[in-house]
């Protein structure tokens, strides 16, 4: 429970679904407004607690201190990795947790 930010959304993946039922507050950013619509979209239902911001994962402005819980799947290649994982753990609550998802082709 409690606020959930999803670097990179994209358009409202599957896990997307879970941590927004597991949520009191979902944010999603991406820096394609083509797949924020697609994922607001899938959303409409929930829009009292959904919210889509076009922003890049390089320039998050959101609050300290203001997330429980992060999450970056498959975003941290097309980004400046140091500075979206410093970020992220400036806007963590205390005990929040940070969740990078890299996926590795052999």
């Amino acid at each position: 429970k409690g606020r959930v930010l999803d670097v990179g959304c994209a358009d409202f993946r599957e896990y997307s679904q879970y941590l927004m039922n597991r949520s009191e507050e979902y944010t999603g950013i991406d820096i394609s407004m083509d797949l924020l619509n697609e994922a607001k979209l899938k959303t409409v239902e929930h829009s009292e607690k959904v919210k889509f911001i076009k922003m890049s994962a390089n320039e998050m402005s959101f609050p300290d201190v203001h997330f429980d819980f992060i999450v970056a799947s498959n975003t941290l290649a097309y980004t400046n990795k140091q500075k979206v994982i410093t970020d992220s753990l400036r806007m963590l609550k205390r005990n929040g947790i940070l969740l990078c998802i890299v996926n590795n082709t052999i």
